[in-house]
């Protein structure tokens, strides 16, 4: 449970740095918002449902006739493949990126592709398929611009491992190897896993990840892949304590932080 005075500090935090904007959409001058990349939140979904009541809260209480019943909040957020905006997030839709990736393609003559990719395997001197090259540059920024955060996912979910009797032999360095498998191998920026449960397609994305780790991965044994995914999903926390079921989750959404970089 949040303790009271976490809690507090949370509110004043939002509070404090919405207070401009806030006041800027009850007095009628701002109708809307446009939020940049809530990959990058802990909770997006709880952020979004606490924007919207307290512009709905703001307005009310300003008591500004004028002010536009509707405040529309939009948010910048790629979407990959056949992948949709969280039904649960209280925003009108994405920034157009879909649109803006079709309008742009009135400027692309397909007919082109074969030649420029010939031209451009000339040039390098090799042949490359992106899936390859995304896996190995993801690898890539783990190793060198992520360590740390790595790390601590790392040792977060040994933690988790070292409560069980079961679980409790993987060992910190094969639980960072498998992570960093599982996250180069994730199909889209994050899942939104939350004390609510998982979702559907996110159980999808996840159990993907996974087939994909296991697929790439040079381990004989592929069994921590198992318990990663169990983690992920919040299986393994069924029918546990509530300080494990607590752990679990909140790997889970420290996790979805760390796919999206």
């Amino acid at each position: 449970m949040i303790s009271p005075v976490f809690e507090w500090k949370m509110k004043t935090c939002f509070q404090v740095t919405h207070q401009l904007v806030l006041s800027l959409m009850a007095d009628g001058k701002v109708d809307g918002l446009r939020l940049d990349h809530p990959d990058g939140l802990y909770d997006p979904a709880q952020y979004f449902e606490r924007l919207h009541r307290s512009i709905a809260v703001a307005v009310a209480d300003s008591g500004n006739r004028t002010c536009h019943t509707s405040h529309p909040v939009t948010t910048e957020k790629i979407l990959t493949g056949a992948e949709r905006l969280p039904t649960d997030w209280p925003v009108c839709g994405t920034t157009g990126y879909d649109f803006a990736n079709l309008v742009n393609g009135l400027f692309v003559e397909p007919a082109a592709a074969m030649r420029l990719e010939r031209i451009y395997r000339s040039f390098i001197g090799e042949q490359i398929e992106f899936e390859d090259l995304a896996y190995r540059c993801r690898k890539l920024i783990m190793r060198v611009a992520l360590p740390s955060e790595l790390n601590v996912l790392a040792n977060q979910l040994t933690r988790i491992a070292l409560a069980k009797r079961h679980t409790c032999d993987f060992t910190l360095n094969s639980l960072r190897d498998a992570l960093m498998e599982v996250v180069a191998n994730f199909p889209v920026y994050r899942t939104y896993v939350s004390p609510a449960g998982v979702s559907e397609s996110d159980a999808r994305y996840i159990r993907l990840a996974i087939a994909s780790a296991k697929w790439r991965s040079p381990a004989a044994d592929t069994s921590i892949f198992d318990f990663v995914s169990d983690v992920l999903l919040a299986r393994i926390a069924r029918g546990q304590d509530p300080s494990y079921r607590k752990a679990v989750t909140s790997f889970a959404m420290k996790f979805q932080q760390f796919t999206s970089p």
